[in-house]
């Protein structure tokens, strides 16, 4: 195989590697929110859109985050999007628990990581997780949290073996 060749494959794997990391953060059982300077909702994986309420991922986006925030938050929200777009350093990572509104007037708890997406514009991306009620934690609840996450987000977890495996083969033909 000669390095025309060789980078070839390289780049081939790449982009697929990329289109697996997107498909994980669109089908995760996680949220993934990415906010424009004027807290409207850029991206959205299909997991928050469907927790909302929206049938799809296009249907939220373009809509303001705060439509999903209650009145006694908003400025809370506004105050910590504010913070995290100005990070001029980048490295600022703000973890922060609020409630979302769903379209059926649902309140849910979620824990949100914030950070700013890049320095070109003045958005935020958050990932975030549901906040349950505390737990005691023992062998049996860590048994059960994680095959409750391998229950749930079978899409990821087929993505990630079938890239590890394509891989394998890849790694063992370039071994040669």
């Amino acid at each position: 195989m000669n390095d025309k060749d060789v980078l070839s494959k390289i780049k081939e794997q790449l982009e697929n590697t990329k289109n697996a990391v997107w498909d994980m953060m669109v089908y995760s059982n996680k949220f993934v929110l990415v906010l424009d300077e004027n807290i409207k909702i850029r991206f959205i994986n299909l997991s928050l859109a469907k927790l909302l309420g929206f049938e799809n991922e296009k249907e939220a986006v373009g809509k303001s985050w705060l439509d999903f925030i209650p009145d006694t938050e908003r400025q809370t929200i506004k105050k910590v999007h504010v913070m995290i777009k100005e990070d001029e350093s980048g490295h600022l990572f703000a973890e922060y628990i609020n409630r979302i509104v769903t379209l059926k007037n649902e309140m849910i708890d979620i824990k949100w990581f914030n950070t700013r997406i890049n320095h070109k514009y003045e958005w935020t991306f958050s990932f975030g997780v549901i906040l349950e009620q505390p737990q005691v934690v023992n062998e049996q609840s860590i048994r059960d949290y994680y095959l409750d996450i391998i229950k749930k987000d079978r899409t990821a977890i087929v993505a990630i073996r079938d890239k590890l495996l394509n891989d394998s083969d890849d790694i063992c033909k370039f071994a040669l």
